[in-house]
C-alpha cells in the first residue's frame, strides 16, 4: 500500500524544518524528565519506608506507595508436575519465524507458501529524529 502526500509547497519546508527541530527538542525534554521523575520517585519510596509515612496529601496531590506483585510459574517444574497430556491442553504451539526462516533457506518450506499466507500490516508512522 503506498501513501499518496501532497507534494509541500517551498514556504512549507521551512515549517518542516522547525517542527522536526522542536519535536527532537521535545523527545530530549521528555526523557530528561523521565529521568528526573525516576529519581524522585525513589527518592520518595526511600523516605516513606524511612518515615513509615504511606500516603501523603500536599492539598493538591495525593500520593500513596504502591507496592505491585506479580505471579511468576516456574513452567518447568508445572511441565513436569503435570505431565505431557495436560501440558498440551493448556499451552498452545506458536510459530518461531527464525525457526520458519531456517526451514525456507534449507529448502523445505516453500516462500511462495509463506507469502501466500502472509500480508503487510502498515504501522503507525513516526518521527525518527537522528
Amino acid at each position: 500500500m503506498v501513501r499518496r502526500v501532497a507534494k509541500p509547497q517551498p514556504e512549507e519546508y521551512l515549517d518542516l524544518h522547525w517542527a522536526v527541530d522542536q519535536l527532537a527538542d521535545l523527545k530530549l525534554k521528555r526523557k530528561e524528565a523521565e529521568e528526573k521523575e525516576k529519581d524522585l520517585q525513589k527518592k520518595i519510596i526511600h523516605r516513606m519506608y524511612e518515615t513509615q509515612i504511606w500516603s501523603v496529601d500536599t492539598g493538591y496531590h495525593r500520593g500513596t506507595l504502591v507496592e505491585p506483585t506479580r505471579i511468576e510459574i516456574g513452567e518447568a517444574m508445572l511441565k513436569r508436575k503435570l505431565g505431557a497430556t495436560l501440558w498440551k491442553r493448556i499451552t498452545k504451539t506458536i510459530l518461531d519465524r527464525d525457526l520458519l526462516e531456517h526451514e525456507m533457506a534449507a529448502g523445505n518450506v516453500d516462500p511462495k507458501v509463506v507469502a501466500m499466507c502472509s500480508e503487510e500490516v502498515p504501522i503507525a508512522p513516526y518521527i525518527k529524529i537522528s
